[in-house]
């Protein structure tokens, strides 16, 4: 349930049992080391070609460094453009871990 949404009161109010039986965890937002600490260990499996990069790079950890970095500039990228919208549309996208963690999932499974 997202508590933008306007019916959240209703919906809370009419579901006591959601709130008394299940344990809701929030864990808030990484840090920018963590995003890069996380993206660098699911990405282990991507081994990009030195030719995909201008000029060719021939050594691997500056690559995989590259590719982490996008990764998580790509991430950041998201939550800064959603936080213009929310401001001219007054409408928010929450942008999660859980998000993160998908995006490289579809990243890898697309590389491959």
């Amino acid at each position: 349930m997202n508590p933008n949404n306007p019916d959240f009161s209703n919906r809370t109010a009419s579901s006591p049992a959601l709130f008394n039986r299940c344990v809701i965890d929030w864990f808030g937002d990484w840090s920018e080391e963590g995003l890069f600490q996380v993206a660098k260990e699911f990405t282990l499996v991507i081994d990009p070609d030195a030719e995909s990069f201008d000029p060719p790079i021939h050594d691997d950890e500056p690559r995989h460094a590259i590719l982490i970095n996008t990764i998580v500039s790509m991430h950041s990228t998201v939550i800064e453009l959603n936080k213009k919208l929310a401001k001219s549309a007054k409408k928010f996208n929450y942008i999660t871990p859980r998000d993160f963690l998908d995006f490289i999932k579809h990243f890898v499974e697309l590389y491959r």
